[in-house]
């Protein structure tokens, strides 16, 4: 029986063989070169495996377990592929948020020294479907993401041979849901009433922020981490943070309040060459206290009587205005930094009632 290789995207190889319905499976090596990857599938008597597959009586962790130097800890596989995360480029609060799903999930389910390939179905079943608690639909989907992502870095690394968290494995069981479980929590914009309630009451950072994002749809970290090149006479050029996205913003623009904020920048005093909110900034870069900012903002609209609302919501007005412009829905997601125009659809379902800007 001759065993078959295959090179994998990150360079290493994988042994192939048939399973009982005849579909080509594969179990990583973790090998770069081929004659050690075949000098391993040897050492692991694939042959045996490939007949015991073939019989319908090998799990394809068994599998992995039984590749030599492929055991790693389900905690020590979480870091290391937050680590990884981290590595390409990812959002830092979606590296936070990732490696605090994955914390949750392994002591949730009492497997932080278990093997990487000894977790089963069940194990990502109990945590993204626990009957016990009564979490949303959306976080059910954060978690099952998470553990989806992170199993098929643990494929693709040769940690395991199959993905317990696969699309055709395990789903969202919205059976026994209650509504307020299964309806999306309501995004409300901030009015103008309002927004004229925040901006006379506060000065510096805060309300800077506020007429940033009001008028040019900015997120909190963006604004937080501007830097004065950003700025030309009539524009403002953002990379936006989560979505990596180019965003140019004319400044003069009815609908961007007609050069407030050009008025504005030269209202900023000048405290950094190359930053404009320096301090604002290091708390914006530490995942950890990012939050701070956030925090802040909700007790700020809670002291002047606002509920229900936060910084976030004032990228919905952004939205909302435009869209009551009549710009079209394709050009406000490119204007907000959306990548797919149902976010951005989201963002523009209410009415702002607002004043126009002379």
């Amino acid at each position: 029986m001759k065993t078959k290789l295959r090179k994998n995207r990150n360079g290493t190889f994988s042994v192939v063989f048939k399973d009982a319905n005849g579909r080509s499976r594969s179990v990583a090596t973790n090998a770069t070169q081929r004659g050690e990857a075949m000098t391993l599938a040897k050492r692991a008597d694939i042959q045996k495996m490939q007949i015991a597959s073939e019989a319908g009586l090998l799990r394809n962790q068994v599998a992995s377990l039984m590749m030599s130097g492929r055991k790693m800890g389900c905690l020590d596989a979480a870091n290391e592929y937050v680590g990884t995360l981290a590595r390409m480029g990812k959002a830092p609060s979606t590296v936070e948020h990732t490696r605090s799903m994955l914390n949750q999930w392994i002591r949730s389910s009492r497997i932080p020294n278990a093997m990487i390939g000894a977790v089963t179905e069940d194990h990502v079943n109990r945590f993204v479907n626990s009957p016990s608690d009564m979490t949303t639909v959306a976080t059910r989907r954060s978690r099952l993401s998470a553990v989806r992502g992170f199993m098929e870095w643990a494929v693709e690394c040769g940690h395991r041979a199959d993905n317990p968290a696969g699309t055709k494995r395990i789903a969202i069981d919205v059976r026994g849901l209650s509504h307020a479980q299964l309806e999306p929590k309501e995004k409300k914009p901030i009015t103008s009433e309002e927004y004229d309630r925040i901006t006379t009451s506060l000065e510096g950072f805060w309300r800077e922020a506020t007429m940033f994002s009001y008028w040019a749809g900015l997120r909190l970290v963006d604004i937080c981490s501007m830097e004065w090149d950003q700025f030309t006479s009539d524009e403002v050029i953002a990379w936006t943070r989560k979505s990596g996205m180019r965003v140019a913003l004319p400044l003069k623009d009815p609908a961007l309040g007609c050069g407030v904020l050009i008025d504005l920048l030269g209202e900023i005093p000048i405290t950094h060459h190359k930053y404009v909110f320096p301090r604002q900034r290091e708390l914006a870069q530490d995942p950890k206290k990012r939050a701070i900012l956030s925090v802040t903002y909700g007790r700020i609209l809670k002291r002047i009587g606002i509920k229900g609302k936060s910084f976030h919501s004032l990228r919905h007005s952004f939205a909302m205005r435009l869209k009551e412009e009549g710009v079209e829905l394709s050009d406000i997601a490119r204007l907000i930094g959306h990548r797919n125009t149902k976010t951005t659809e989201i963002y523009a379902q209410h009415r702002l009632g607002r004043r126009k800007v002379t």
